[in-house]
């Protein structure tokens, strides 16, 4: 029924002008006070404007279908740099690196499913940081 949500909401609108123009044409004899030739142009320009609007959007949402996969993939990575700095320096806790990443990969997931506010979100990515400035510090 939501797909069907805009087209059954216009619908009387629509309804309702094309009977006034029914009305006025066939009933009144009015025809109107300018033709078709003359708003075609403008018609024809906005339809145009219409079109690369719609394709900046597209194109907007083709960028928003790869942030999931680049998403993963950086934290994938920061994964890998926490094994192998923990891999060079054994004094480094690999649990509690990961632990602070797993805590980043909820707070963003969570963002996702709005089940978590964006300042949580920016908190947990600044505790990430400052972990990462830790192991900065450490070499």
């Amino acid at each position: 029924m939501l797909k069907w949500k805009l087209m059954l909401s216009t619908l009387p609108i629509v309804l309702v002008l094309l009977a006034a123009k029914l009305l006025l044409e066939f009933v009144l004899g009015f025809e109107g006070l300018i033709d078709f030739s003359d708003v075609g142009i403008i018609l024809t320009s906005g339809v145009f404007l219409i079109g690369f609007l719609l394709a900046g959007t597209m194109a907007d949402y083709k960028e928003a279908e790869k942030l999931p996969a680049d998403l993963s993939c950086t934290l994938e990575t920061i994964e890998e740099i926490f094994v192998l700095a923990a891999t060079d320096r054994p004094a480094l806790d690999l649990t509690a690196l990961r632990r602070e990443l797993l805590a980043l990969t909820d707070a963003i997931r969570d963002w996702l499913m709005r089940i978590r506010s964006t300042p949580e979100v920016y908190a947990a990515m600044t505790r990430l940081n400052e972990v990462l400035q830790q192991l900065e510090r450490a070499g």
